[in-house]
Parts: structure tokens; sequence; C-alpha cells
């Protein structure tokens, strides 16, 4: 969520971990203190009677980086409006000491926010910092004079990561250690006195990986996790110890984590994570697999260890896991996603949401002792904690919370006091509560249910979710909330019975699905469904997630919407027909290409020559969107409506995989094909491209490098983030040929509160940008909506009627 897109790997920079030389007890000079997000029990935390007390908050440009804090400064990286800095502020009032460029501004993209990712290291009055584009820079603490430079990127020849070099400088021993991903030089070793390169290491591509100094025995070693190998390295002169392949997939925010057995946890992959055992024998170091699990998966956050028990994000639950096993022995919603560190047998908790939470290490539940809000924007980075006090940045501001004797515990604030409800629904609650027994207040929820002509129940302008079982912990995700978003219910109290309410525009549209004690779950109660391409798991997006089934979801609709008269007849038999080919290459150096073909009703018995629409990512069309039976019920239904043939094309959905240009095979090898076949409009004028959701980008982009074929591009949902949407506009701008445009997208179209990406702004500002160009015709709508087949179906009749107007 899901094309390339940096939400997913840019942002893991504030979970990086390191392990330093010894420095004050009371300092915390890197992310997660001294490596292990734990320090000595000297703080108020250690005991029970203890509050939170805002100190300061100091506002400072974006960034991902987290606080350090060495004596009196507290050290962040953040960009200044024109340049990414690394810079110090005084910890006693938060007021700025000093800042030093390290390079222009590095803009967000595909997803992320702008400003540096990397966490300084703090060692022997220097600051060690690591700009998003490979610079690397020492600043004296106390001062912020420049001490040494280096544009390591260019002299070691590393590829910058597609989002920006966001590993943090480790010191081990005397030897800075980066995880840099240049050929042969995986690993780097760096003097810190002068910044020369000491020793290379590994040969293993990097995008967010930080390594850790691990106790093997008695001896000190490296251990880095890279997109392939978990490798251990000899810190002294940089001699591979180990490489074995740890199996995982995307693994973008890869930090080892000792688990105090002898074995570390990986958290390589979006779908499981893995335990490796080190081995020793004083002569050679091993690794060998001891677990693999799906209890912490598809993670920003670095686990942390206290005790017996691992402590993670696992998607956005906070999970408690069985080091030994990697079974879960307890999944939380609070106190929302976001990032740990381990203080005194306390769980330090910021989330992205921008407050802070004290919890204990239980190994059986949840439970919180503090919290408070600090932040009204997003915050996307660990805390650090020094002299009683926790610091915290946000993408605007850097603030200290002093940890105070005695204080006010902020209680549970879930309520279902605010939410709103109708007035049948009101009513039935009220009844509910009159009920003297609890047979009494059952027997009320079986004649209300009984009384439901569908579900969810919809009164006026306000929606009601209803879920009856037996459970801990129900809540409901929907398209409206967002990506890896969702909502707790209430339970109707004395019964079996919860809910959730909101208010919708009366002609919404939307898909959900309940999450029943964290376990995905279609709702009982609604045979209406719609199975997702672009969510998968816990409403994340599908193409991150690797051996999960597509998330079959329910769907609703508010009073007032109206369906498009062909979907009442979209389920009768299809009176077009398919047939499918395996198309020869162009040459000796191309590969078949395959595709089906849609034929509509009137091809077998009429002369005329048909437009032709290229459908990308035929394979989804056909099995999710039924796209051909909804172009049959368009063409039977009666409406003024070109006939046209489809042809499905089949191509990768993974916006992540780099994929071959389509152009030059669709040029030379289907659309000749296709029009030697078939009876087409053999010209630019008989020929379109339609696309959804992850392939929007493949269908503007084909069209644009061949608008010699086309005329006309719809696409619905583009989810086309940053560099991609750049790369098209720029393009468009230099097109000179007539071509039509269509674009629409839903008012709760795929989006997340938490990154910084929305179909929405995406959809508008591609059909804007476009429109610059007099060259182009651009229509642009919003529907409302949601994301997926079932939106994507109901407007296709808009599409067909745009892609074959004469």
């Amino acid at each position: 969520m899901t094309t390339a897109y940096r939400y997913l790997m840019v942002l893991t920079a504030c979970l990086m971990c390191s392990l330093l030389a010894p420095a004050r007890a009371d300092d915390w000079p890197a992310l997660r203190g001294g490596g292990s997000g734990a320090i000595g029990p000297k703080s108020l935390l250690a005991g029970d009677d203890f509050g939170l007390k805002l100190r300061w908050k100091q506002p400072v440009g974006s960034g991902y980086s987290s606080v350090v804090v060495v004596e009196d400064r507290v050290v962040v990286m953040f960009a200044d409006g024109k340049d990414d800095v690394v810079a110090a502020l005084n910890a006693d009032d938060g007021k700025p000491v000093w800042k030093v460029s390290v390079g222009p501004t590095f803009k967000g993209a595909n997803g992320s926010f702008d400003g540096p990712l990397s966490t300084p290291l703090v060692t022997d009055g220097n600051v060690i910092a690591l700009s998003a584009r490979g610079r690397l820079v020492s600043v004296d603490l106390k001062s912020g004079e420049l001490k040494w430079s280096r544009e390591l990127a260019d002299e070691e020849k590393a590829q910058q990561p597609l989002y920006g070099f966001t590993t943090s400088p480790v010191l081990a021993g005397e030897t800075v250690v980066i995880q840099l991903g240049a050929k042969d030089k995986s690993v780097i070793g760096i003097d810190p006195v002068d910044g020369k390169t000491l020793w290379s290491a590994g040969s293993d591509r990097v995008s967010s990986q930080t390594p850790v100094v691990y106790k093997a025995g008695e001896r000190e070693i490296v251990l880095a996790s890279g997109g392939k190998y978990l490798n251990g390295i000899d810190p002294k002169d940089g001699s591979l110890l180990f490489e074995v392949e740890h199996g995982g997939g995307n693994g973008s925010a890869v930090t080892p984590v000792s688990l105090g057995d002898g074995s570390v946890l990986l958290t390589i992959d979006d779908s499981f994570s893995t335990a490796f055992r080190i081995k020793s024998d004083g002569k050679t170091v091993s690794a060998v697999k001891a677990w693999q699990n799906r209890s912490i998966k598809n993670t920003y956050n670095i686990p942390v260890v206290h005790e017996d028990n691992v402590f993670a994000f696992s998607t956005r639950f906070l999970t408690c896991v069985d080091p030994a096993t990697g079974k879960p022995r307890w999944k939380n919603r609070k106190p929302g996603d976001g990032f740990l560190a381990v203080v005194d047998g306390k769980l330090i908790i910021s989330t992205k949401r921008g407050s802070l939470h004290i919890a204990e290490t239980s190994p059986s539940r949840y439970e919180e002792i503090a919290s408070l809000k600090v932040f009204d924007d997003l915050n996307w980075s660990l805390p650090a904690f020094s002299n009683n006090a926790i610091y915290m940045r946000s993408f605007g501001a850097v603030a200290r919370v002093d940890v105070t004797q005695g204080g006010t515990k902020l209680a549970d604030s879930d309520t279902a006091d605010e939410m709103p409800v109708g007035t049948a629904f009101a009513k039935f609650l009220k009844q509910v509560s009159a009920a003297q027994s609890a047979a009494d207040r059952l027997s009320v929820v079986d004649k209300f249910l009984a009384r439901q002509d569908s579900f969810p129940i919809t009164e006026g302008d306000v929606v009601h979710f209803l879920y009856r079982g037996e459970c801990t912990d129900a809540a409901v995700a929907c398209d409206v909330f967002g990506a890896r978003q969702e909502r707790k219910m209430v339970r109707v109290a004395g019964t079996d019975l919860h809910y959730f309410a909101m208010r919708l525009p009366a002609d919404q549209r939307a898909n959900y699905v309940f999450l029943v004690d964290y376990k995905v779950q279609p709702d009982k109660l609604n045979e209406r469904r719609t199975t997702s391409s672009m969510y998968a798991g816990e409403m994340e997006f599908a193409v991150r997630l690797r051996n999960e089934k597509p998330l079959e979801m329910c769907w609703f609709a508010m009073p007032e919407w109206k369906q498009p008269a062909f979907l009442s007849v979209m389920d009768k038999s299809l009176k077009g027909k398919i047939v499918s080919h395996e198309i020869e290459p162009a040459d000796d150096k191309g590969a078949k290409r395959s595709v089906d073909v849609y034929l509509p009703p009137s091809y077998e018995t009429s002369e005329m020559r048909y437009p032709v629409v290229y459908v990308q990512d035929g394979s989804s069309a056909r099995s999710l969107g039924r796209i051909e039976h909804a172009a049959d019920a368009i063409f039977s239904s009666g409406v003024d409506q070109r006939e046209a043939i489809l042809v499905f094309l089949k191509n990768s959905t993974n916006p992540m995989a780099r994929q071959a240009d389509p152009s030059k095979a669709i040029a030379e090898q289907v659309v000749p094909f296709i029009d030697k076949t078939y009876k087409t409009i053999a010209d630019r004028s008989g020929r379109s491209c339609y696309g959804t959701g992850f392939n929007c980008a493949t269908a503007l982009g084909l069209v644009a490098s061949r608008v010699d074929l086309f005329s006309a591009v719809s696409v619905q949902s583009p989810l086309v983030f940053d560099e991609g949407q750049k790369q098209l506009l720029d393009t468009y701008a230099k097109i000179d040929k007539p071509l039509r445009i269509y674009v629409e997208w839903g008012s709760f179209d795929m989006h997340n509160p938490h990154e910084n990406w929305d179909i929405r702004t995406i959809g508008k500002s591609l059909a804007d940008g476009m429109a610059k160009n007099k060259s182009l015709t651009v229509t642009s709508r919003q529907v409302n909506d949601s994301t997926d087949w079932r939106s994507w179906v109901g407007g296709f009749d808009k599409v067909l009627a745009f892609l074959t107007a004469k």
C-alpha cells in the first residue's frame, strides 16, 4: 500500500536499533538507548506512583529521525524548509542550540513525508549522522562544528535505496558500522575520527535495515539482515563469519533483536517473523533457524524484549509473544499503532496518533498505567528516555514529557456516548437496558433483529453495524476509515450483541469486514459480498502480503444510493463470448502473450467494425470484476451504447515488481494480432485502454508512450504514488495529439490517515495536472463509492460510454 510505495519502507528509520560504546547511565545516545531499549531501575517508572507532564514542545520540520539525548543536548534530524539538517536542542527548555545542513531536503514519495530518515549516533562527544542521499557527517555535540563529511554513496558506489538511506550508524568497539548495500560492500566499517572506510563485508541489497552488535558467547559480532541474508561479521576486520538466507520477503524494517536465549528475532516478512539461533564455539559462529511464526507480521516497528516476553506491533495491534516459540500470548487494539521502548520494566509506547502510553510488561494482558496526548499531528518515531523524561518527535515538533512523582493517570476514553444512533436504534438500546433479566435482554435483541430487512441497519444518514456472538473484542474495518484502520464496536450490556454507528452521505456505498478477536470475519447477517483486489489480511495492501487469501468483504449502501440498472441483469448468462489466445512474439527476443478476448453479442451477425478496449490486469478484471458480464449487461440493457471488443491483458498487479515496459509487446505483438484476427476499427480512434487501482499507472503509461495507437484512456481509483505521478504528468505535458482521458475515484477510496497517500487526492491531482495540456480532453469525477471491483463495476457503464464514444 502497496509500483513502488515508499510508505511501506521509507518510514522505518524510526525503527533502527543501535548498540553503543559505554555512555552515562542517564543518556540515550542512539535509538533504543543502548540497543536493548532498556536502562537500569533508576527512574520514577520503576515505582507505581508516577504521572506524565508535558514540559516543552519545540517546532521542527518534517522527518523520521528519532531523538537521541546526551547530557544536556537533544539531537534530531529534520527538514528545515530548505535543507535536511542535524540539530541540537537544549534538553531543559527545548530551545535550538545549533543545526548543520546535510544536504537539500529529501522529498517524500510513494506515501511518505519529506525529511531525513536515519537516527544519529552520539559517541565521544560527536554526532555521526547519515542523510537520506548518503552523506555522512560528524558534528561536535556541544558546538555544532562540522568535523568531517563524506559523500558515502558516491565514494563507495552505493545505489541510493528506493526510499533513501534510512540505516542508522552503529558503534561496534571503535568502529562505526553502516549497512550500505553497495556491491561487495553491503556493510562497511568506518573510523569515527576521520570517516575513512576501514573494511567492507557482504553482498546483499539494502532498503531500510540497520545492523546491531550482538554477543555470541564471549565474542562480539555484528549482525546485519539484508534483503536476502543474515550475516555475521567480525567488527575488528570485517571478516564474514557466516551468511544464511533468512527466507523473508519485503523485510524493509529488519533489525535483529536479541531474545536473550542465544537467538535473535527478525521481522523479515509481511506475513511472518523468524528467529535464528546464533551458535559460537569460540572460533566459528553460525546461525540456524529456530522458529517461524505469523504472530508478528507486517510491522514498521522493532520488537522489544523484557524478561521472558517479546512485545511488538503485529500489523497495528500490540502483541505479546513467547520468545521460545513465537506463539502469541495476547493481542490488544489499545493503545493504537506505534513504536516501543522498555524502561525499568515498563512499556513506553508512542503512537502514530501522537499519544504517549505507559504500560506494564505483563505476559497475560495489556495493562495501561498512564497516558498523555502529546501531538496533534503524526508521529513515526520511537521514544527516548533520559533523566526521568520521555522525548518524542512528530512531523512538526519535538516534545519532552516529564515523568513526575504522582500525577493523574488518564482514564480509558472509549465510550459509546458520542456515537450517533438512529431513533429506532436508540429506542432498541433503551428497551434492552430496561429489561429485567439476561433472558429478557436477549429476547429484545432477537425480536429487534428479526424485524430488520437488511444489515447493516440504516436510519437516515446513520448506518449501524451489528455483530452478534461471544468474543472479547469486536471491531469493524471499512473503506470509510481507510487502510489499516478499524473502529472498536460497543457491546450492548448484558447481551452478545456489538454495534458501531456512524453518519454517512445518504447515497454512499462502501465495503466492510469485521475483526472478531483480531481475526477477519465477514458479516454473517449480510449476504452482499465482494472479493477485494486491493486489501488483504486485516485491511492491508494486498500486494504486500504473501500467501494471504483475497479479502472477502461485505458491502452496504445508504438509503438514497441507486444501483445502476445494468447490475440487476449482470448475473445472467453471457450473450457474447470469450476467446483465449497465446500470441507469438514479434521477434526472437520476445515471449508469448496470453490474452482473453470478449466479443460482444452482435459480433457474430454484424458486419460492423468494433472499437477495442485493452483492459489491464485482465485476470482480476474477469475473476473479481466479471467485467465481461458487466459489458454484456450494458450492451443488452437497451441504452444507446456502442458495443466493443474487450482485450484482457494479463500482467502483474504488484506495484513493487520491476516489470518490463509493456508498450513494445502490445504495440508490436498484441495490437497487430487483434486487428488481424477480429473486425476492429484498426486505427487509434478505435483503440482505448482501461486500468484500475494498482494498474492505473500501467494503463496511463502505455497510452502516453504509444499515443499513436490509442485515442482514449480511463482509470478508476488511480493508485499512482508521487514519483510515478510526476513521471506521468511530465510525459502527458508533452503529448501533442488529441487524447481523451477519464479519471474516477470514490469519496472513500483507498487511503490511510497515518500515511502520506490518498487515492482521492491522487485522482484529482492527476486529472488537474493532465488538464493543463490543452491537447488533452480530461473528464474526472468523484463518486460516493469506495475502492475495488464492487465500486469499479458500478461505474463501468460510464467508462464504456466514454471509451467507445465516436
